[in-house]
């Protein structure tokens, strides 16, 4: 991804007879100036610049895996008494950026998850679990599955950051960011667990429960018609959370190219690799389900993922809404290598409304 942005970059400079900056025009106002929509922290703003935008991600799974491969239910039944078969992660955030100076920017996002799961369960584990008389009960019963569903929604973790201009030019920025994530969501919700009031399994929870520093460096370019970029941001967890366990350390790097149709829709491409560790430790009222259920076993958390992501971004370039930029982002995963069963991510959708005063 890195040869590929720095590929691009060599083609402007060598056009740069013709760069946006060199034409006139305001930069700024270009329906490429941003990122695509699944990007953050990618650029600064000027001393008094205020920005507010609101976003919004959708990630569907269906279906498990087991590292890199597909597992069925049956194979999963084998070691487990449930199996998770479709869950939709959604997340609303909201954020406000402000320049203090022409170099330094300050952010702040708010964020609502919902999560929503369906499940399937025998028979049998259900009765054994419950400690129910079996012995009227026919192989074939025993051996049926029944549909369980689960849901939490909720404030999730908080973060702020403070992002610096490294280098400045007409048509090029790299900006570095370091950012921290306050623990302002729940990690202690509970839910009816076939007839017990126990603790949700950790993804079902709406926090991570520590502190974590979030850095970041973004490299942007553009030209009169393309833009791209290339970025790395990272999650180090600051030690275990009031129950006992961390999630995985995350790094993440991608990048974009941009094409500007106009002055007000632009098209773009992106690929995006993520990275993430294990959970450590573990949630003394989770773990005694990590038997029964792979979305109670922390082994079963953080891996690998390749996603390629095409997008839009449309700006309302006059009138009472001059300024508006809508965006829409569709991403499918090329490849997913998970440590021990999770469920395969099929689909993810970012949206989002950008305006900056």
């Amino acid at each position: 991804m890195l040869l590929l942005v720095l590929w691009l970059a060599v083609l402007t400079v060598k056009a740069q007879d013709s760069t946006c900056t060199n034409k006139g025009c305001d930069c700024t106002s270009r329906p490429d100036f941003h990122a695509p929509i699944g990007v953050m922290l990618d650029h600064g703003h000027d001393k008094g610049q205020l920005m507010v935008s609101y976003r919004y991600m959708n990630m569907a799974m269906q279906g498990n895996l087991a590292g890199s491969s597909a597992i069925s239910n049956s194979a999963i039944l084998t070691d487990y008494i449930m199996v998770p078969e479709k869950m939709t992660m959604q997340m609303h955030m909201l954020m406000l950026m402000y320049g203090l100076t022409n170099r330094i920017t300050v952010m702040g996002m708010a964020n609502y998850v919902d999560n929503s799961m369906s499940m399937s369960m025998t028979m049998y584990g259900m009765m054994n679990m419950q400690g129910m008389n079996m012995s009227h009960m026919s192989m074939e019963s025993l051996n049926s599955t029944m549909t369980m569903k689960d849901h939490s929604q909720g404030f999730s973790d908080t973060k702020i950051y403070v992002l610096y201009k490294l280098l400045e030019t007409k048509n090029h920025e790299l900006l570095v960011s370091n950012g921290l994530n306050i623990p302002t969501g729940n990690i202690s919700l509970h839910g009816n667990n076939m007839g017990y009031n126990a603790r949700k399994t950790y993804g079902m929870q709406l926090g991570s429960g520590t502190y974590a520093w979030l850095p970041g460096i973004t490299y942007t370019g553009n030209s009169l018609h393309i833009s791209w970029g290339v970025q790395a941001t990272g999650i180090i967890n600051a030690g275990v959370n009031g129950n006992g366990y961390s999630y995985g350390n995350n790094a993440t790097a991608t990048s974009w190219f941009s094409y500007k149709w106009n002055n007000w829709i632009s098209s773009s491409v992106r690929a995006e690799g993520t990275t993430t560790g294990k959970i450590y430790g573990f949630d003394k009222e989770i773990s005694p389900y990590r038997t029964t259920d792979p979305m109670a076993n922390s082994k079963n958390y953080g891996g690998q993922r390749i996603t390629a992501l095409a997008g839009l971004n449309f700006l309302i370039p006059k009138g009472k809404l001059k300024g508006n930029l809508f965006s829409l982002e569709y991403g499918i995963p090329l490849y997913q290598n998970v440590n021990g069963i999770q469920m395969k991510t099929i689909q993810t959708i970012n949206a989002g409304w950008q305006l900056s005063f």
